[in-house]
Order: C-alpha cells, then structure tokens, then sequence
C-alpha cells in the first residue's frame, strides 16, 4: 500500500511539474535541415570538390561554357557571375526547385544535397580559389 502511494505521489508531482513548466505563447517554427555527412560539412576546396561539381553538372557542353550561356568552366568566369549577380541568387539558382538545370536541358539531374551543401560552405566562406 505504501509503494502504491508513493508511486502515485511521485507521478503526480511529475505530472505537475510538466504542466506548470509549459510556457504559452508563440510556437517558433522549426527550422528546415539539410541532412548531410560528415564529409559535405567540411570547407571544400574549389579544385578539389566545387569545381567537380560544376564540371559535373553546369559545365556541360550548350551550358555553363565558353560557348554556351553564362560560363562556369573556369573559376574567374564562375566568380564573375557570382560576383555580378550575388551568393544568394546563385545558391537560390542551384537550389531545389531553383531552375537548374533547366526542364529542357539534356543534362544531369539537379545536384546532390551534399554537392549543394559543399557550394554553398564555399561560397560563404568568400568563394576562394584553393
């Protein structure tokens, strides 16, 4: 009879204190996550994983080249456009549902959560070219 009461008292004060313990008001909206390895958080190099990417995925040939639109088969030509049109827009470009690649383009499939998630260390990082 005692433990019985004593489990009681203990739930009850454990249900009490989570009652009074909630706080009202505004709910804050979770923040949206990007689930990636160990290996995309690290700081990439541009020649040693960024450009792969680009090569990859954007510099294609009737893409991003010398003869095609907006070149990125160099690392001057890419930092002139990122620097021309802002990180922002050129991570809102090759973000899902940015518009790349095209729905007309022959070329790959849009790039990779990883892949994004090295760019854009990348980029905020100040696009170095290492």
């Amino acid at each position: 009879m005692k433990t019985f009461s004593l489990l009681s008292m203990v739930t009850s004060c454990f249900l009490l204190a989570i009652m009074f313990s909630c706080k009202y008001g505004k709910v804050k909206a979770p923040e949206v996550l990007i689930v990636v390895d160990d290996s995309c958080a690290t700081h990439p190099l541009y020649f040693q994983k960024v450009n792969p990417i680009i090569t990859d995925a954007c510099a294609l040939s009737g893409c991003h080249v010398t003869s095609g639109y907006k070149d990125f088969s160099s690392y001057q030509s890419l930092k002139s456009e990122i620097d021309t049109k802002g990180v922002a827009y050129f991570l809102s470009r090759i973000s899902p549902g940015g518009g790349m690649p095209p729905s007309y383009s022959a070329g790959p499939k849009s790039i990779s959560a990883c892949d994004y998630a090295k760019i854009k260390i990348w980029l905020e990082s100040g696009y170095p070219n290492n």
